[in-house]
């Protein structure tokens, strides 16, 4: 069983915060680790930062590696709903 690893989202999860996010994603998959995400900040999601986590939740599903979510909030739930990705990040 691998570590988990907590990565806190950004306050605007958008284009904007992406390359950074995706920077600590990456290194998450290379270090082959379960993933809780702590969601508490989220304020604002636009479809970029939500494709991203998309990406990322897809692969930790390949690899057969976990993704667990504190306190998300309903910006985040409600933009994954929108676009019909609740399930694909394990939110629904």
């Amino acid at each position: 069983m691998s570590d988990s690893i907590v990565i806190d989202l950004p306050d605007n999860l958008t284009i904007a915060t992406a390359e950074v996010l995706y920077q600590t994603l990456e290194s998450a998959v290379e270090k082959h680790q379960d993933v809780v995400f702590n969601a508490e900040s989220v304020n604002r999601v636009d479809t970029a930062g939500l494709q991203l986590l998309y990406a990322f939740c897809t692969e930790q599903k390949k690899q057969q590696l976990s993704v667990q979510w504190r306190s998300v909030t309903a910006s985040l739930t409600d933009g994954a709903e929108l676009i019909g990705i609740g399930k694909a990040l394990f939110l629904a």
